[in-house]
């Protein structure tokens, strides 16, 4: 994914509020309820590693989430 929109919480300089993944995943979801999937379970899954997840776990997994280059592996 290249929108970043779960990497927009995570900006260093200007984070956005957590809000807005949920707000996308509920427009793009009035169009097709699969869509929505990515945001339902990548967005809380980064909030869990981010906040509780061991930091080699952490290190490992949360920048594939992040990435917005479209290479993401995970």
């Amino acid at each position: 994914m290249r929108s970043g929109v779960i990497a927009r919480c995570y900006d260093a300089d200007e984070p956005a509020p957590h809000l807005l993944p949920f707000l996308t995943q509920y427009l793009v979801s009035k169009s097709d309820i699969s869509t929505g999937c990515p945001f339902a379970m990548t967005h809380p899954t980064s909030v869990v590693l981010d906040k509780i997840a061991p930091a080699e776990i952490k290190a490992k997994f949360l920048p594939e989430i992040l990435k917005t280059d479209g290479t993401a592996t995970i």
